[in-house]
């Protein structure tokens, strides 16, 4: 909580430290620096990107050198190297999808960090970026617990109020056409052949989330996803690719559909039992108008089999 004392509107503040619930109070005079400060205000801050890509985050920091911390109830001064910290995070699951560590040997400091977000990162848009030194020299060191500054992107108040204006974190610039979250809410699922089929299996380890498709197959099956309230243009994503992951023992015909009754289609090889990701250029799916898709991705199997598939989107 802020406590404001000897608050006089208007006056010069001065920044100091002091414990209370005591018999006294003694005051510590204290700088206030920017230890780390991600820089969301840069044109270049990562604010959406894609799974499976590299970005840059920006950071700032000064005053490191001047910086004596409490441990274990005795003063001590910050000495280099130290770590710089910066993760990813779902805010409302609290799972961290990315821990990376820099060295850093500067009290102060300017620089853009190249962070590699995994493939597997589900889609979403209640990330934050967060950033903490810490010291990592200290045996036994608890990184967070120990942390010297932080800094995130969830600029809150215990009550949901933002501080200042949102850096909203969104993950997946893609068309997603199934995934944890469902299929497209204007679109419809379509099975057909002989088989069963579950799109919110869970008996598997899949690459996104905890979820994926299971068909099976008892002579030949598949399923599609279809654009029933209207083709969609897609052309954006001419020069793309159509991405999923499969986990079969056969291979599977694989289409896209647009406009209605206009399909092409290639086949995938048997991953042998194991998750594999596909990415198939667009461009390998001749005489589809993109401006009129219908049915963004079907697979079938002409065998008996089971199969899997997850994650199933249109990159660019």
């Amino acid at each position: 909580d802020t406590d404001l004392k000897n608050y006089s509107n208007g006056g010069k503040y001065n920044w100091v430290t002091w414990f209370t619930e005591t018999s006294d109070i003694y005051e510590i005079p204290t700088d206030l620096y920017w230890a780390p400060r991600l820089k969301v205000e840069s044109p270049t801050f990562p604010t959406t990107f894609d799974p499976g890509t590299q970005v840059n985050v920006p950071v700032m920091w000064e005053g490191l050198d001047t910086i004596v911390t409490i441990t274990a109830w005795k003063p001590y001064a910050v000495t280099f190297p130290l770590t710089l910290r910066i993760f990813l995070q779902d805010v409302y699951t609290g799972v961290t999808y990315v821990t990376s560590d820099f060295i850093i040997n500067t009290g102060s400091g300017d620089q853009s960090f190249a962070i590699n977000v995994p493939a597997n990162t589900p889609y979403g848009s209640n990330y934050m970026w967060g950033a903490y030194f810490f010291d990592h020299k200290r045996v036994g060191v608890q990184p967070y617990e120990e942390r010297i500054g932080m800094d995130d992107t969830f600029r809150f108040t215990a009550t949901g109020q933002p501080y200042e204006p949102e850096t909203t974190i969104t993950v997946g610039t893609a068309y997603t056409v199934y995934s944890d979250a469902g299929i497209p809410t204007d679109s419809s699922l379509f099975t057909w052949g002989p088989g069963s089929w579950n799109g919110d299996y869970t008996g598997e380890t899949p690459p996104e989330g905890v979820k994926c498709f299971q068909t099976i197959s008892y002579l030949w099956a598949g399923w599609g996803v279809f654009h029933t309230s209207g083709v969609k243009d897609l052309s954006s994503y001419s020069s793309g690719y159509l991405k999923f992951w499969v986990k079969s023992n056969v291979s599977l015909k694989v289409e896209i559909e647009g406009p209605q009754y206009t399909s092409s289609y290639q086949y995938i090889a048997s991953t042998g039992g194991v998750w594999q990701e596909f990415a198939l250029p667009i461009s390998s799916f001749p005489g589809i108008n993109l401006t009129q898709v219908y049915c963004p991705f079907r697979i079938t199997s002409d065998y008996p089999t089971t199969f899997y598939v997850d994650f199933v989107r249109w990159t660019h």
